[in-house]
């Protein structure tokens, strides 16, 4: 196994799992668009070792044996093929769409964009702004003067009095929207409600349903790797002195890697305008619990009032997708896709503040819908729209009652996983378990 410290990388969406080449039957980036990505670290990872060997039990006369058969594939000229597989780590800061983007004329082609939405799907909500006309029966309830076109479960974000504020949409009904918390106050006409992408975990028929596969080409001192089919096994974002990073580790089916001791020409990622996602001012807010699965059926939505629960002076959010290899007869890449065949998120988050709110869901079994945002929503750019978290059936994993000092302070930690949720509406089968939002257009 070998690894390599990459100084440029590059992103792009593979029309067919692998990028298999018909005349050649071997991986090809030609038809591929790749678009350079703004990294803190990177590497890759060449796991080593050739196809699977096959032992060769022919008879022979001697002592000896045969060399083993290698299940490798042969070029056109005859020439057997390697097969490295690998995986890719990439550790970015959190942006939105903003300008400086070249060549990227759509927040969908993002590297970032298209790296999350290998492992899950992807439902892109425009990126336009909703402006409110009035409220319902409660600050849960938003009239829009028109129908706005939401979808039930689609996670919006707004820009409340410099706080970013995370809301889901549990259902809508003509003019208006309800949603999974209330409002922090009333919202008026010089308020924006903000739509944009959404990452959700597949749930029923959308199970395993993801996006394309990507291939990234990454560049180090003296070597150029190019990893196809790949898709994220693992994504955790993390508050880093403010700042929102995330680190993605990419397994690909196969690694092609062009070693030059003259050096390779890295590939400068144009700056994108927009700021970094910044985990200050950020709010956690709370719906009410229930036990058990988390199904409002329709028009009874569990609303609470939106709070902001905990002081936050830490938080990692973590999800893991278990991929499955299929079709492993193939045998130029070892397998014609990897199937995501199960997804878990997960929260933990650190308060120098402990409460006693809560303090028996752990012993009463409770899920709570929990919604976390990621400021600034615009910076005078090209449309920057926010960036949150949505986890629609919260559970906590571990006592919130066991404290440490940190510091000479008092110290609480709360570890929350995402629970089986079903969808606040009767039928509702499009975007139940979106989890991440990224600003787009």
């Amino acid at each position: 196994m070998s690894s390599a410290i990459l100084r440029s990388l590059e992103v792009a969406a593979e029309s067919s799992f692998g990028s298999i080449d018909s005349t050649t039957g071997q991986p090809s980036a030609g038809t591929l668009t790749f678009y350079a990505a703004e990294f803190e670290r990177a590497s890759v990872t060449v796991f080593g070792g050739e196809s699977e060997l096959v032992e060769d039990g022919t008879a022979v006369l001697g002592p000896g044996g045969l060399p083993p058969e290698v299940s490798a594939s042969w070029t056109a000229s005859g020439t057997r093929v390697r097969r490295q597989a690998g995986e890719v780590t990439v550790q970015m800061r959190v942006k939105g769409w903003g300008s400086g983007n070249t060549g990227i004329t759509d927040a969908n082609s993002l590297p970032l964009s298209l790296m999350l939405s290998s492992g899950m799907k992807l439902t892109d909500h425009g990126g336009t702004a909703l402006t409110p006309s009035s409220m319902g029966s409660n600050n849960g309830v938003v009239d829009f003067g028109a129908p706005p076109g939401l979808a039930d479960g689609e996670v919006v974000v707004a820009n409340i009095d410099g706080c970013m504020v995370v809301n889901r949409v549990v259902k809508v009904d003509g003019n208006e929207a309800t949603f999974s918390h209330y409002w922090p106050r009333a919202l008026t006409s010089s308020d924006s409600i903000q739509r944009g992408l959404n990452f959700a975990v597949g749930r029923y028929t959308d199970t395993g349903a993801v996006g394309s596969s990507v291939a990234i080409r990454g560049t180090s001192l003296d070597a150029q790797y190019v990893a196809y089919g790949c898709r994220w096994s693992g994504v955790s974002f993390s508050n880093d002195n403010g700042f929102w990073l995330v680190e993605l580790t990419m397994p690909a089916a196969i690694i092609i890697s062009d070693i030059d001791p003259a050096g390779f020409t890295p590939v400068t990622a144009a700056r994108i305008a927009s700021p970094t996602a910044i985990a200050r001012g950020v709010a956690l807010y709370r719906t009410a619990g229930g036990t058990g699965v988390v199904d409002a059926g329709g028009a009874s939505v569990s609303l609470e009032a939106a709070k902001v629960p905990f002081e936050l002076d830490g938080l990692t959010i973590s999800l893991e997708n278990t991929l499955t290899p299929v079709g492993t007869g193939c045998p130029a890449i070892g397998m014609s896709d990897m199937e995501v065949s199960g997804t878990t998120a997960s929260m933990e988050y650190v308060s120098r503040a402990p409460t006693d709110a809560d303090e028996l869901d752990l012993l009463n079994r409770v899920a709570r819908g929990i919604t976390i945002g990621g400021a600034p929503v615009s910076d005078g750019s090209t449309a920057l729209n926010g960036f949150g978290f949505n986890i629609p059936a919260a559970h906590l994993t571990a006592d919130p009652n066991v404290t440490a000092e940190d510091d000479g302070l008092l110290q609480q930690s709360r570890a929350y996983a995402m629970g089986d949720y079903v969808g606040d509406e009767a039928g509702d089968n499009t975007v139940r378990n979106a989890v991440i939002y990224l600003g787009g257009t």
